[in-house]
């Protein structure tokens, strides 16, 4: 089964110096571990606690990955769990408050139904779209939140450097979809940075996901 191009986000994650994400790092450390030994399952089974930790300290950066690599790993072991793996963001993307972290959910689903087409056969075109819209439905909210709020989850802080670190443009530029962000970005009180934005857009700059 060929590899998902999300499934790369897994293998970067950054080390914050509080309590909190030091035990993030201890936790992250074990799941490593099983998977230089090659255990799945038991990694699977070391990320439930830090999902449950990042989902009461809404570290959503930790969520995020922890949901991914679970995905990827279920997915080496039961192929045909895919559909399901897939489910469980989906349920996140549909039932959660924080819009910010709904917009992030949605890129990885639109990224999954265009990568893995024939698993959603028909739908898959409907069901990308439909992510691509509900990722961009809230730009002013997106253009106000520093990609720093979802590390471990943004895989090049590099990438987003001539961005300004907010996520309006790490999520239009990992589905490709400038023009609502260009939109944004024109208004007065950004003027400048819509500049800097149209000069980066025109060398294909790219600012999140792998």
């Amino acid at each position: 089964m060929k590899k998902l191009a999300f499934l790369l986000l897994i293998m970067v994650f950054s080390v914050l110096t509080n309590v909190s994400a030091q035990t993030y790092q201890m936790l992250w450390k074990q799941v490593e571990e099983a998977q230089k030994k090659d255990l799945p399952q038991t990694a699977i089974r070391q990320l439930k606690p830090i999902r449950e930790k990042a989902l009461k300290e809404k570290s959503y950066g930790n969520f995020l990955r922890s949901a991914l690599l679970q995905t990827k790993l279920q997915t080496e072991i039961t192929p045909d769990s895919l559909l399901s793996e897939v489910q469980k963001l989906e349920n996140i993307a549909s039932t959660t408050a924080d819009k910010v972290l709904r917009a992030v959910c949605c890129v990885v689903l639109c990224q999954i139904y265009e990568q893995e087409t024939t698993a959603f056969g028909n739908d898959w075109k409907a069901k990308a779209d439909s992510c691509r819209h509900l990722a961009m439905a809230n730009p002013a909210l997106l253009a106000q939140t520093p990609t720093a709020d979802y590390t471990p989850f943004v895989l090049d802080a590099k990438t987003v450097d001539g961005f300004g670190h907010d996520m309006l443009s790490v999520v239009a530029g990992e589905l490709d979809v400038w023009t609502v962000a260009q939109a944004y970005y024109e208004q007065p009180s950004w003027r400048m940075f819509g500049s800097l934005f149209r000069r980066t857009k025109s060398v294909g700059g790219r600012c999140g996901y792998a």
